[in-house]
């Protein structure tokens, strides 16, 4: 569980950079780019009540922006890649579409699905991110709020999978503290660790693996 209630610090935003930049920037400055391709879907592309519980594609953007605000916040780890159809990375994908377009996936690829809720459409999407996980893709799941049952995610059991429930807190929550989430969540997969609340160690982390 990612705790960020007293707010974000400014170890917590280095590093969430350093994981940026370590991670997938790093692949996509160097000769294999091409085997790295993250997506952050929101199933709720799929479905949208319209209602608090559920992001939208519009949500995602403006996540994806506050993503990007993050990186450019810091101007020694130069330019951020995170725009929305122009990258290896995509933000808002929507995982049905996935399957009907052209775009190829290569194995060591990561689909991060955002999930809010559950329902028909919720299985629809995390049937799909099965189809993906079957071609090699890994998939990471972030479930936003307290409705997440593990049964609804038995689909992704063909492999381990990760997933990382949030507290019911984040259902509402402002753009950017959404983000912070996430990006936790992701750190916490990459075996980075964050100090949102205790003083932070003297150094942090610079490198570390890599999804495969």
């Amino acid at each position: 569980m990612v705790d960020i209630s007293n707010g974000v610090n400014q170890q917590l935003l280095n590093n969430e950079v350093a994981f940026l930049n370590n991670t997938f920037f790093y692949d996509l400055s160097s000769n294999h780019a091409s085997n790295l391709r993250l997506l952050i879907v929101p199933y709720s592309t799929l479905y949208d009540d319209s209602g608090s519980n559920f992001y939208d594609f519009a949500d995602i953007s403006k996540i994806g922006s506050q993503l990007r605000r993050i990186y450019d916040s810091r101007a020694d780890v130069g330019s951020c890649p995170l725009d929305v159809g122009n990258c290896t990375i995509d933000i808002g994908a929507s995982l049905s579409l996935l399957n009907t377009s052209g775009v190829i996936l290569p194995p060591s690829s990561a689909i991060v699905l955002l999930a809010s809720a559950t329902g028909a459409s919720f299985a629809s999407a995390i049937t799909s991110a099965a189809d993906w996980k079957r071609r090699g893709v890994t998939i990471i799941t972030v479930a936003i709020g307290n409705n997440i049952k593990a049964a609804d995610l038995a689909p992704l059991a063909l492999q381990p999978t990760q997933t990382f429930a949030l507290d019911g807190s984040a259902i509402g929550a402002s753009d950017e503290t959404l983000s912070h989430y996430i990006i936790n969540a992701l750190c916490a997969y990459k075996d980075f660790t964050f100090y949102p609340t205790l003083p932070p160690p003297s150094t942090i982390p610079t490198k570390t693996r890599h999804i495969h």
